[in-house]
């Protein structure tokens, strides 16, 4: 069932993209904000509202799909985890901007690979064309594992309610209103916990989807997480949050020889300055790659009989 529902979800997501608007999560803000109005102040801060914020939806979704187990062979359970994991995978537009970035500096068109690369790029833009080019690449390799390898990291693990578990704490984490009473914090510390995991595996896909020997290199170089300075004493979340960033960008960038490549420019036949862009097509070439690498190693082990 999970190989399945994965398959049909991804199907879904990557072929008809106008199902994006279906994955808005405005009922959870809707019932989030009925559950909150009705708890004391207290209890809507910090752990314990993060707590209760997930409690009806997850933990109703988990009695949900117990029940309807092994109704009609299976295929109630099958669909639910089908439309959960489908709405677990964030949307955004993500491929329409990488490919709307490629396109405009292969055309010379500055302004457009400009705003295309700010929607990519959640750091400061670079001013330099090269420093530009490398960071799109890296939020290709970075940003995979938010919205996709640690969602089918939960899904495969505890089905439905991993994904959807995900989902919402990425969804608090990044929350106006939660900001303000503490619960994004405690999402975040959260996320960082559940990224740890599948931040290793998704750099172990890099190292077998890309340049073997520059991705173990990278693996085993010690080096201080990214963005991290050495005097620096982050809270737990930020700390883990670096180091799962840190092995995410180090490898990604060995199994793509990133720092071997070079980022040049001409005069195209137009008159504008053309960019090679290639590094930004070879991470997501990594990426899928990497995609398919998982989903492999699924089948073996749904063959196995590890995964139903």
């Amino acid at each position: 069932m999970i190989l399945v529902a994965t398959l049909i979800a991804l199907i879904l997501e990557r072929l008809i993209p106008e199902l994006d608007e279906r994955r808005s999560l405005h009922w959870f803000a809707v019932l989030r904000g009925r559950v909150w109005g009705a708890l004391p102040e207290g209890l809507r801060r910090g752990w314990a509202g993060l707590g209760l914020a997930l409690l009806l939806p997850v933990g109703g979704l988990g009695l949900f799909a117990g029940w309807i187990e092994g109704w009609l062979w299976g295929l109630p359970a099958l669909l639910l985890a089908i439309v959960v994991l489908f709405l677990a995978l964030r949307p955004g537009g993500v491929d329409e901007a990488i490919d709307g970035y490629i396109a405009a500096r292969a055309a010379g068109e500055e302004g457009t690979a400009r705003h295309h690369a700010q929607n990519l790029i959640a750091t400061e833009m670079p001013a330099d064309l090269e420093g530009e080019v490398r960071a799109v690449a890296d939020s290709v390799l970075w940003q995979s594992l938010e919205r996709l390898f640690s969602v089918l990291f939960w899904f495969f693990l505890l089905g439905p309610v991993g994904a959807l578990f995900y989902r919402l704490c990425v969804e608090l984490a990044q929350d106006k209103d939660s900001v303000e009473t503490g619960v994004a914090e405690a999402a975040r510390a959260v996320l960082a916990v559940l990224d740890w995991a599948p931040a290793r595996l998704l750099a172990g896909g890099f190292i077998l989807a890309g340049s073997f020997e520059d991705g173990v290199a990278a693996w085993t170089e010690d080096s201080a997480p990214v963005g991290q300075s050495e005097d620096a004493v982050p809270d737990f979340a930020t700390r883990v949050e670096a180091g799962n960033r840190a092995c995410v960008l180090r490898v990604g960038r060995g199994a793509l020889r990133a720092e071997a490549q070079e980022i040049t420019s001409e005069l195209g036949e137009t008159g504008l300055m053309q960019a090679d862009v290639s590094l930004v097509r070879g991470a997501r070439g990594l990426v899928l790659r990497t995609l398919v690498i998982w989903l492999a190693v699924l089948s073996l082990l749904t063959l196995a009989g590890v995964v139903i």
